[in-house]
């Protein structure tokens, strides 16, 4: 049996859609920790968070289903997390 799930990023904050975008571009925890000044504890408890949002429960199915339900997107384009922000997507 076949279940849908739509993942409302709307409700991710800013900070949780930069992380997003970083851990889209395949940056690890440490990386990701440096860009933002932050430690790599502060990006875990983010993509924690973002999981607990999206039910979902590794950061590999998130990608997959962010990935998976665009076309052609250039994530390190200024108006990527303009594009997160605004989509309604389906995972299967």
């Amino acid at each position: 049996m076949e279940t849908t799930m739509k993942l409302n990023l709307n409700i991710l904050t800013n900070r949780e859609l930069s992380i997003l975008t970083e851990v889209l571009k395949g940056k690890t925890n440490e990386e990701i920790s440096e860009t933002f000044f932050i430690t790599s504890h502060t990006v875990k408890a983010h993509i924690k968070s973002i999981l607990h949002k999206t039910q979902l429960k590794h950061r590999y199915q998130l990608i997959s289903c962010i990935l998976s339900n665009l076309s052609t997107v250039d994530i390190y384009s200024p108006d990527f997390q303009g594009t997160l922000h605004s989509l309604q997507l389906i995972q299967k």
